[in-house]
């Protein structure tokens, strides 16, 4: 079977037509060109020519030297075959001498046959080819009609392998030169590319309005602080976040045995001191020494008082009451029970749920020169198509570090108007600030101007 396949030109054809599909690479379809053709038509050599880059490939050699005599001849026998439109498919020393005698009389120290010739013309980004057969002198001519099929064949390969090397940059040129000779023959306020240079100028310098975007969540407007009033460990929490709280109401508890016990020990100082000060009063009324110790008794007392009404008075206060009505906010009460504070740490926060506004977090690169009561539009997570209106209130100078390890300025903006009953303190979403008007090209480059010039160092 391999016998018969090697036999039959037909088959041959088929099996170079395949090879050939499977090619991505120029090289190795000049390579499959100039070797593996002479499967169907025996021939001595096999030259391929490209126009604009000289020979690119010969039969039987890796590696030619194209400043070789034979190489240069070559040239110019190909440059001239390619200028010729109707050129025959099989050529002698005689076909050339009407071209070029000087070529011609060179024939015959090159070439000992006829050779055949095939043109792939240029077209559009794929440029001209010129295949180049010497055949044997007494070859048969046969083959030539499926030679000439399997470069057919192979031509169509190559410009599907050639082509996207060149498509992008032949494409923009050619669109470029389409677009402008457009109207060249009207008035230049009526060309086409005028037109467009114009709209498209007018379309960048329409103002539109600068805007950025930062995250940002709904918070109590006026809290309440409540701050430990004593330090000590928290036991217990009368109050659940979220809840309402009226004003006296318990929020959260020490733990107050350490200081009942002290309180008793302290009450009994005291009733020791009055004991002892009632006697010398009674003695003091006959006997002048006792009388002398009045005084100093006197003091005593008055220090025992005043430590234990500070023990009742710190008693009194490890029970923390709400100083006005509103919501608690507080994360999770069971983190703070059975942990140490200190005087002045912040436990929790009373709000009014009619008090509200929006903070958010403006980065670094979004800083712009917002006017005041600049408008914000509030988009929750979870209602994006119910905004709410806020104004401006401030913007902090100064950039702080936030968890997600970058710094941001802190903003507040009082919501317009009463705000709606399904708002709730926690809620977030994202602060879109207006920032005034600015040329459309601006708004369009202004961040890739912003990133090149830090590279750049402008």
């Amino acid at each position: 079977m391999t016998q018969e396949f090697e036999h039959n030109p037909l088959l041959i054809a088929l099996d170079l037509a395949h090879r050939a599909r499977q090619v991505t690479e120029i090289q190795e379809l000049f390579f499959l060109l100039v070797n593996d053709s002479k499967r169907l038509l025996p021939y001595r050599q096999a030259v391929l020519w490209r126009e604009g880059q000289g020979v690119a490939c010969v039969s039987g050699v890796s590696q030619f030297d194209a400043s070789s005599p034979y190489m240069l001849w070559l040239a110019k026998l190909c440059r001239l075959l390619c200028a010729q439109t109707a050129m025959p498919r099989v050529l002698e020393a005689a076909d050339v001498d009407a071209l070029d005698p000087v070529l011609a009389a060179e024939w015959s120290q090159w070439l000992s046959g006829p050779l055949a010739c095939f043109v792939l013309p240029a077209d559009g980004d794929v440029p001209g080819l010129l295949y180049l057969v010497q055949l044997e002198p007494a070859q048969h001519t046969a083959g030539m009609p499926l030679l000439e099929e399997w470069f057919a064949t192979w031509a169509y390969c190559y410009k599907s392998v050639a082509t996207p090397r060149f498509h992008l940059r032949h494409q923009l040129r050619r669109r470029w030169q389409q677009w402008h000779s457009l109207g060249a023959a009207l008035p230049w306020w009526q060309r086409r590319r005028v037109v467009i240079t114009l709209g498209l100028t007018a379309l960048l310098l329409f103002p539109v309005q600068l805007t950025v975007l930062a995250p940002a969540e709904i918070v109590p407007a006026k809290p309440v602080m409540v701050r430990a009033p004593l330090e000590g460990v928290i036991k217990q929490f009368f109050v659940q976040p979220n809840a309402q709280v009226k004003s006296g109401q318990p929020l959260y508890a020490y733990d107050d045995e350490a200081l009942r016990a002290k309180l008793d020990v302290a009450n009994q100082a005291f009733q020791a001191a009055e004991s002892e000060y009632r006697q010398y009063a009674q003695l003091a009324l006959s006997d002048q020494k006792s009388k002398n110790q009045i005084a100093a008794l006197q003091a005593k007392l008055n220090e025992k008082q005043i430590e234990l009404d500070y023990l009742q008075g710190q008693l009194a206060r490890a029970t923390v009451l709400a100083t006005t009505d509103g919501v608690a906010v507080i994360d999770e009460p069971t983190e703070w029970i059975g942990k140490p504070v200190q005087v002045g740490e912040r436990v929790m926060k009373l709000a009014r749920p009619d008090e509200l506004e929006v903070e958010a977090w403006l980065s670094l690169s979004d800083r712009l020169d917002f006017g005041r009561d600049a408008d914000v539009r509030f988009y929750r997570a979870a209602q994006p198509f119910s905004p709410l209106d806020a104004r401006l209130r401030y913007i902090a100078y100064e950039a702080q570090a936030r968890p997600e390890g970058h710094f941001a300025y802190r903003i507040r903006a009082a919501l317009a108007g009463q705000p709606d009953t399904a708002l709730q303190i926690g809620q977030r979403g994202t602060a879109k600030l207006y920032a005034g008007w600015t040329p459309m090209v601006y708004w369009i480059l202004r961040k890739p101007i912003a990133t090149v010039r830090q590279y750049l160092a402008l």
